[in-house]
């Protein structure tokens, strides 16, 4: 993955909820690992050229505006977070469809009639 761009609200998912990411890059992100024994290798993410700049919610500002601004951060949160539970929902789905159309192979079926012997 190259040239990306952090989003404002993920300081809030971490749980610094106080903070804003007013502008924030990232030059890389590689993934390094033995791709053919993936379960039982070590994977590495090597992350290049992170930028961030990070602004304080407090700043300058009445403490209805802060209240707001923390209210809105936290419900940015929240939505990021129930696309992702979505998202997710979705895709096991989409393959639980995918599965329930196949039948099981010779290996399967191996494994079925060893273990219920």
């Amino acid at each position: 993955l190259k040239d990306l761009t952090v989003k404002p609200e993920v300081l809030a998912l971490l749980g610094a909820e106080g903070f804003l990411i007013e502008k924030g890059t990232v030059g890389c992100i590689a993934a390094r690992g033995p791709w053919k024994n993936l379960y039982t290798g070590k994977l590495s993410l090597v992350i290049k050229s992170v930028h961030v700049h990070v602004v304080q919610l407090g700043e300058n500002k009445t403490d209805e505006d802060l209240i707001e601004s923390l209210r809105a951060t936290k419900q940015k949160a929240i939505e990021v977070r129930m696309e992702q539970l979505r998202d997710f929902q979705q895709h096991r789905k989409a393959v639980s469809q995918a599965w329930a159309g196949q039948k099981e192979g010779f290996g399967m079926r191996f494994l079925r009639n060893c273990l219920s012997t």
